[in-house]
């Protein structure tokens, strides 16, 4: 994926659409590999990297930092894990805790 991004105060938020995000999330998933995140950062979000230098190092690390505010975090997870069995589900680890 080429990476489309904006800077917002330092930190390298994705301009792509929420289906190529959502293609990007599925083939790391699909191709099992390891180590790959996102994160979904609103104003708030960087406001507190500000004064977390381990939550900023997080948020800069991330491979895919998307633009929050409306709710894209559930929206993303209908459109990319919940289907039985998909690799990558973690609801039913969290859900039985």
């Amino acid at each position: 994926m080429e990476r489309h991004v904006e800077y917002i105060f330092g930190y390298p938020v994705t301009t792509i659409e929420r289906n190529a995000c959502v293609k990007q999330i599925l083939s790391w998933i699909d191709s099992n590999q390891r180590g790959k995140y996102f994160v979904c950062t609103n104003p708030h979000s960087i406001a507190e990297a500000e004064s977390d230098p381990i939550f900023k190092k997080a948020l800069k690390s991330a491979d895919l930092i998307i633009p929050d505010g409306k709710g894209d975090l559930p929206n993303l997870y209908v459109q990319t894990c919940v289907k039985p069995g998909r690799k990558g589900d973690m609801l039913p680890i969290l859900s039985a805790s």
